[in-house]
């Protein structure tokens, strides 16, 4: 594939995630929670022009939220992903828990402060207002956040989170139109536990496979130099085997028993 052919094979690829980000549509958000088809041209532009109020201060809040990925992190069980190229994994996994935490201020400061919904409908008539805020306001508002935290993480190259918070915003639309509220915390919560457990497990993966062979080895040695003790079998590993520090005297007998009543793992 020549490089003309391989740019444009990637520019139809950012095209296509490009065009998911932004669903669902103002059109969708619409006609679902205001109703739109029920509305007169009147109501609908101010339906229009309320979620691009809504959207321009969200973009606002999220953009100037500091984004620190890097701030008292160690990396501290960074993933061996196994990528073959300058990938961005690691930084997904660390960077996933800046953005959970600006989306829990941004809904602490709008359960506590008005305002942002508020300013959004200043210019309609009392009668506007009243109509616009007896809809599932709370739950738009959410989703164009997530749509928001979406795009800035796509923008700073964080593509796993980007489809993250896109699947967030999603499912939330999807609740809305079934009538039930996502609970999404948790739905974070779990996903950024599972990013841990796998941030971990693939840092001590080299760890366990080390062991394993290990114990293979002890218990080799200890059958075939015919030693019916571990610690005599120890002795000789740490005198003829491995013999630095590490693993010490009690670790090789440790392993030799473990291995001698079949636990290799």
């Amino acid at each position: 594939m020549s490089y003309k052919d391989e740019a444009r094979k990637y520019q139809l690829l950012n095209t296509t995630f490009e065009r998911n980000l932004s669903k669902p549509t103002y059109e969708q958000i619409e006609n679902l929670v205001f109703f739109d088809k029920d509305c007169n041209d009147i109501q609908r532009k101010n339906n229009y022009t309320f979620l691009a109020n809504l959207e321009e201060a969200i973009n606002s809040y999220v953009q100037e939220s500091e984004i620190d990925y890097q701030k008292d992190n160690t990396f501290d069980g960074s993933p061996d992903c196994g990528c073959d190229y300058d990938c961005e994994c690691s930084l997904n996994v660390f960077a996933m828990s800046t953005f959970k935490n600006i989306a829990r201020q941004f809904n602490l400061d709008l359960e506590n402060n008005n305002t942002l919904v508020n300013n959004a409908l200043a210019g309609f008539t009392v009668g506007e207002q009243q109509r616009l805020l007896s809809c599932n306001i709370a739950e738009v508002v959410r989703i164009i956040m997530y749509k928001s935290l979406s795009y800035l993480s796509y923008d700073l190259g964080f593509y796993d989170i980007s489809f993250k918070h896109h699947e967030v915003a999603i499912i939330m639309y999807g609740g809305i139109m079934v009538d039930v509220r996502v609970d999404i915390t948790d739905y974070l919560e779990e996903e950024i536990s599972a990013r841990g457990k796998k941030a971990s497990d693939a840092r001590w993966q080299p760890h366990r496979e080390e062991k394993k062979e290990r114990k293979k080895k002890y218990v080799k040695i200890m059958k075939d130099k015919g030693f019916s003790t571990y610690t005599d079998a120890a002795s000789y590993i740490k005198l003829h085997v491995d013999t630095d520090k590490t693993p010490s005297f009690p670790t090789v007998c440790r392993l030799l028993s473990e291995a001698d009543k079949g636990d290799f793992s």
